[in-house]
C-alpha cells in the first residue's frame, strides 16, 4: 500500500446495501455492439481487405510493362552533320511466366478468402455466445446476491433474538457466539456474491468490446474528476448505484 512502517491506517467501512445493476440494452443491440467493437472481428476484416488487395495486385502483375524514355545527345565532332540531337521512344514487355502462374495464385487467394470468411463466421458465433453467456451469468449472479442479502437479513434478526435470549439467561453463551459467527459468515457470503455480481457486470461490457472509460483518459485530471467521469459512464451503462450510492435494488428485469 506504500505506507511507511509504523504509519497509521484508517479504514472506511461502507454499509452493506444492495446496489442496483441493470442491463437496459436489448440482446440484439448488445450483439450488434459487440460485432462492431470486438478486436477479433476487426482483425478478420483487415485480413480480408489485405487479401482483396492481393488479388488486385495479382491481376495488375499480368499487365504488360510499358517504359517510355527520352534523352538528348551531343557529340564534339564538328564534322558531323548533326552533332546535337534528341531521341525518344517507348517499349513494352510482357512476363509470360506470371501469366502461367496467375491461375494457381488466384486459387490460393480465393482459398484464403474462404478461410477468412469461415473464420469470421466462427468468431462472430463465439462473440454472440460470449454475450449471451455473460448476460445469463449476470442475472444468475444477481439472483445469488438477492439470496445472500435475504439470508444476511434473516441471520441478523436471528442473532438479535439470540442476544435477547442470552441477556435473559435462556440460551447459553456458546449458542450466542455460534450465531454471531454465522452472521459473520453470512456477511462474507454477501460480499463474495456482490463481488461476483460486479465481475459479471463488467464481463457483459467486456464481451461487447466496450472500454471502462468512454472518453480519452487525461492524465492531468485529478482523481476526483476521473472518479466522477467513471461514475457517469457506469451510470449510463446501467449501474444505478453509481449515481445513488445507497439506493436499494429493484430486481425487475
Amino acid at each position: 500500500m506504500g505506507v511507511a512502517v509504523g504509519g497509521k491506517l484508517r479504514s472506511n467501512l461502507t454499509r452493506r446495501e444492495l446496489r442496483d445493476l441493470s442491463l437496459e440494452m436489448p440482446v440484439k443491440d448488445m450483439i450488434s455492439t459487440a460485432v462492431q467493437n470486438r478486436a477479433e472481428l476487426r482483425e478478420v476484416w483487415y485480413r480480408q481487405r489485405i487479401n482483396d488487395h492481393d488479388l488486385d495486385a495479382a491481376l495488375l502483375e499480368l499487365l504488360p510493362g510499358l517504359q517510355i524514355y527520352a534523352g538528348s545527345n551531343f557529340d564534339s565532332n564538328d564534322f558531323l552533320y548533326n552533332n546535337n540531337w534528341l531521341n525518344w521512344g517507348a517499349k513494352a514487355s510482357w512476363n509470360l511466366i506470371r501469366l502461367i502462374q496467375y491461375p494457381a495464385k488466384r486459387s490460393v487467394i480465393e482459398a484464403q478468402q474462404q478461410l477468412l470468411d469461415d473464420r469470421g463466421l466462427a468468431v462472430t458465433m463465439a462473440i454472440m455466445t460470449q454475450v449471451h453467456v455473460s448476460r445469463v451469468r449476470f442475472y444468475h449472479s444477481r439472483k445469488e446476491l438477492e439470496t445472500a442479502s435475504e439470508y444476511l437479513d434473516v441471520q441478523r434478526r436471528m442473532v438479535e433474538l439470540i442476544r435477547t435470549e442470552a441477556g435473559a439467561d435462556r440460551v447459553s453463551e456458546q449458542t450466542l457466539i455460534r450465531e454471531e459467527m454465522n452472521t459473520l459468515v453470512a456477511e462474507v457470503r454477501y460480499d463474495i456474491a456482490y463481488a461476483s455480481l460486479q465481475n459479471a457486470f463488467a464481463n457483459v461490457y467486456a464481451s461487447m468490446g466496450l472500454d471502462p472509460y468512454a472518453s480519452e483518459l487525461d492524465l492531468d485530471r485529478s482523481v476526483k474528476e476521473l472518479a466522477l467521469g467513471l461514475r457517469a459512464v457506469w451510470f449510463d451503462r446501467g449501474d444505478y448505484g453509481a449515481r445513488t450510492p445507497h439506493s436499494k435494488v429493484s430486481f425487475a428485469r
